[in-house]
């Protein structure tokens, strides 16, 4: 079994699954700072979602069951497929953003712009 983080050049790369080993999202590893009128709850979404891990796409490490496949597609559910490639979701998405990584989204959409569509989605407490 691989382990969940792996360090190389001093960033830390995320292993998704026990057998599938790639990598979604390279997370800068420092202080990311949210707005002052964002919840706790958000904050702790946002940096969830940031490096690609969250109870609804990860849970299934932690329980032993298989990972979790989007039912429309029939490919791995992660984070990136919900924010950015998911087909389905993309009418829904231009209303909010449009990024083509979820480097961009993070880099160029404000928080509250990803967290609306989260909630619009109905993913908000699921993830």
């Amino acid at each position: 079994m691989l382990p969940s983080s792996v360090l190389t050049n001093g960033k830390i790369y995320g292993i998704v699954a026990r057998e599938i080993n790639y990598i979604l999202f390279t997370p800068t590893v420092g202080i990311v700072k949210h707005s002052k009128n964002i919840s706790r709850y958000d904050s702790v979404l946002l940096n969830r979602l940031r490096i690609g891990h969250c109870r609804l796409t990860d849970s299934y490490l932690l329980s032993g069951d298989d990972s979790p496949t989007c039912q429309s597609c029939g490919i791995p559910l992660t984070v990136k497929h919900i924010l950015v490639e998911f087909a389905n979701l993309q009418d829904i998405r231009e209303k909010y953003f449009t990024v083509s990584s979820l480097a961009d989204l993070f880099d160029r959409v404000d928080n509250h712009t990803v967290i609306d569509f989260i909630k619009e989605i109905h993913f908000y407490h699921q993830l």
